[in-house]
């Protein structure tokens, strides 16, 4: 038979749930609680078995692909980094393990090598913490109660244009929290991009974005938070990104750590075109320069091979019609 228990005045579910020995989760699904903050005197609570359910099967890593389009932009090509760990000793990026050397920024604490944006919402708080990390050295924090739409960016330079790159956010967590443990929810996303001009502006439209991961899981090595793009200029700009949508109770908290970067040379290099040259101004003609006219001559014409206006050179030769030279005639050409 199931047991319950009568609540008291001053309980609290995270109380009950350590009086008995069981999660505040499963408080709540057992009772149906709709509010978990709200419980009253008097309420009869049934107790869950308090055995911890076994662990969930970790996800089979995503199958790598030999080859990728030469393309750029979605769908973005799975791969794995050979060691996916920002402790690989071909990791382009600075501090890919988020701690524990940290900055002061207007918003908060932010890990070296990174650098707060807000897109919208009112700006969250950012945190160097030493917990809910993958690998050593802590992780970045960003949390509000409020909604938001913000995160933290680097630009690695250094790069070959046309050459693509890897880069993967290896560990995040999204979660709530209600005065007690972490929830999952599906309420707040998390997003990777990259501007491959180098640009630090999230709103831009260099910026490219992958998709959005809602789904409350914790993400390591996800396919979502994986990006192939190919480099336009030597630099480029790495975008790790928080969307939180629901701001009607508790805290919505994001953890980032292990990010890795690496070239792919196996990938056909993605054409860079060379800017066209700016055309230099036509050398203006030295003074007390002559032109004969030639058949199929105009005013407009002379006027353009030489630099000067068609007025200038009517008033110069006392043109009375402009419409009407001669081949043979002999112009002046005015100094500008």
């Amino acid at each position: 038979m199931a047991q319950t228990y009568t609540i008291k005045r001053g309980d609290t579910l995270l109380k009950i749930a350590k009086q008995f020995g069981v999660t505040v989760d499963a408080l709540v699904q057992a009772n149906d609680i709709a509010n978990r903050n709200l419980i009253k005197p008097g309420q009869v609570l049934t107790i869950p078995d308090s055995t911890p359910p076994a662990p969930p099967t970790p996800p089979s890593p995503p199958t790598p692909q030999p080859t990728a389009p030469a393309t750029i932009g979605p769908p973005f090509p799975r791969f794995n980094l050979k060691d996916p760990t920002a402790q690989d000793p071909n990791n382009l990026i600075a501090n890919g393990g988020m701690g524990p050397a940290h900055h002061d920024t207007p918003y908060g604490t932010v890990v070296d090598g990174w650098e707060p944006f807000v897109v919208s919402g009112n700006p969250p708080r950012f945190q160097w913490v030493d917990n809910e990390q993958i690998e050593p050295g802590g992780s970045q924090q960003i949390f509000s109660s409020e909604i938001f739409d913000a995160g933290v960016c680097q630009t690695i330079r250094g790069l070959n244009p046309g050459t693509y790159y890897m880069f993967r956010l290896g560990y995040s967590l999204a979660a709530k929290c209600y005065a007690g443990p972490n929830v999952r929810v599906n309420t707040i996303g998390r997003q990777v991009g990259v501007d491959p001009f180098g640009g630090s502006d999230p709103k831009s439209s260099n910026v490219l974005w992958g998709p959005t991961l809602f789904d409350g899981n914790v993400a390591v090595n996800r396919p979502e938070m994986q990006m192939i793009f190919a480099a336009r200029l030597e630099r480029a700009t790495i975008f790790l990104r928080v969307i939180a949508r629901d701001g009607s109770g508790g805290e919505n908290r994001v953890w980032f750590d292990a990010v890795c970067m690496e070239p792919r040379p196996e990938i056909a290099p993605y054409p860079i075109t060379a800017p066209t040259p700016p055309t230099p101004p036509p050398t203006p003609p030295p003074s007390g320069q002559t032109y004969t006219v030639k058949s199929g001559d105009t005013l407009s014409k002379i006027a353009k091979q030489f630099g000067v206006t068609v007025n200038a050179l009517v008033q110069a030769n006392n043109i009375a019609n402009p419409n009407l030279i001669r081949p043979g005639q002999v112009l002046k050409i005015p100094t500008k």
